[in-house]
């Protein structure tokens, strides 16, 4: 994963650049996990999808 120092200062420097365009961009911040388990309800999702058409 990295460094979580380094990680946060990435962050909180892209979000300064984002800043200086100044216009309407919004950045929401989340945690990797959220990304992991996204991926996890689209795999069953599809199985269950693959069960139906059965």
């Amino acid at each position: 994963m990295g460094n979580p120092a380094g990680l946060e200062l990435r962050h909180i420097q892209m979000i300064t650049e984002v800043g200086a365009w100044q216009n309407a961009t919004t950045i929401t911040m989340m945690p990797s996990e959220f990304v992991s388990m996204d991926s996890g309800i689209a795999a069953w999702t599809a199985r269950q999808a693959g069960r139906k058409a059965d």
